[in-house]
């Protein structure tokens, strides 16, 4: 799982348990990331784009009454690209925030400074969701297909 993902199922995870009703929110798998050669990239690019999806939408919408959040996920290094930029201003002009997120607990502060409310203990979850993302990944080591004839038994 890629980094940003694995922030994303955080994010996910934590806006599940803490964000406060009648808030709401929706994650957007961007299509162009899907696997395949350039050219079934370029024809799934192709088709979003005909669907109406824009380039440098935000990775997580939230939506709470009177209030939109456009929320962009970054790791390590990464930074918004042009489009992002140019889609986060759009968003700003309209009065809504759009923010680079790159934790948890950053997520949460921007929400909070939008004037969401939240149970005492969102704060120390969100941190608690930080330290696993900071941990290690494990790949798990790759099964080894066990041929059947292999496993023949000499008479």
């Amino acid at each position: 799982m890629r980094n940003e993902d694995r922030l994303r199922a955080h994010c996910r995870m934590w806006l599940n348990a803490y964000l406060p009703a009648p808030a709401t929110f929706t994650a957007v798998e961007h299509g162009i990331m899907y696997g395949g050669d350039k050219l079934a990239r370029a024809k799934q690019a192709q088709r979003l784009k005909a669907q109406g999806v824009k380039n440098g939408i935000g990775d997580i919408f939230i939506f709470a009454p009177g209030r939109f959040f456009n929320v962009e996920l970054k790791v390590g290094r990464n930074t918004a690209s042009d489009a992002q930029l140019e889609w986060a201003q759009q968003i700003q002009a309209c009065g809504f925030v759009a923010q680079v997120v790159r934790s948890v607990s950053e997520l949460h502060a921007i929400l909070r400074s939008g004037g969401i409310v939240f149970d005492p203990l969102a704060e120390a979850e969100a941190a608690r969701h930080d330290r696993e993302l900071a941990l290690p990944t494990v790949t798990p080591p790759r099964r080894r297909r066990v041929d059947p004839l292999d496993m023949a038994v000499e008479l």
